[in-house]
């Protein structure tokens, strides 16, 4: 099986469709998961006292290139 990244497979979601409601969804779901990947990274990061940054590949999971994603972002 070959790994995608992120935004390659994002792009393709939110590009197959108009409707606004499953891009906001897309959008929102963007926005979790990439605070979910940097909460369990942060996590590991105590428990252990490794940098898993330079231990295993964290994906760039910046979300900016998807104008779904802003609203979501801006909350605090």
């Amino acid at each position: 099986m070959k790994a995608y990244s992120h935004h390659f497979i994002v792009s393709a979601q939110t590009s197959m469709t108009d409707n606004p409601v499953a891009r906001e969804i897309v959008g929102y779901l963007l926005v979790r998961g990439e605070v979910h990947v940097m909460a369990y990274v942060k996590a590991l990061e105590k428990l252990t006292g490794i940098e898993m940054t330079k231990m295993l590949p964290i994906p760039n999971l910046e979300n900016k290139a998807f104008s779904e994603t802003r609203k979501f972002e801006e909350k605090d």
